[in-house]
């Protein structure tokens, strides 16, 4: 069985003008878009790489999560990527300390696994 993670709504898609293989003109606004697990994973892992997380120096494991954790981590990488545009900015405002986050980064809140207080900053940053 192919394990599913949910990534949004079309009609959120196409607000912020992201793409998905299953999106196009006639997708109804409130069909939920979904990708495999694994293709979750492997996004991730991609995206840590590119902002040189140190995930793999930590007790932090992509493969361990939970299905609603990689749901909550890749909601929080979409609206990274959303609201910068360039890899080192992307990587400067994950890794950035914040007053808001008891002075703590994104990346510290992630690798700790306190995905809602990391979602909950960054949708309040994206409103």
């Amino acid at each position: 069985m192919i394990e599913s993670i949910n990534l949004g709504t079309a009609s959120y898609f196409r607000m912020r003008g992201l793409l998905h293989p299953y999106l196009n003109e006639q997708t109804p606004d409130d069909e939920i878009l979904i990708a495999p697990a694994t293709v979750v994973r492997r996004a991730i892992a991609n995206y840590f790489e590119k902002w040189d997380i140190k995930y793999k120096k930590s007790s932090f494991s992509i493969y361990n999560l939970s299905l609603i954790e990689l749901e909550k981590l890749m909601e929080l990488i979409t609206i990274t990527i959303i609201l910068l545009e360039s890899t080192t900015n992307q990587a400067t405002w994950f890794k950035g300390v914040r007053k808001e986050l008891d002075n703590r980064s994104l990346e510290e809140l992630v690798l700790s696994r306190n995905f809602d207080l990391a979602l909950n900053y960054a949708r309040s940053i994206l409103l």
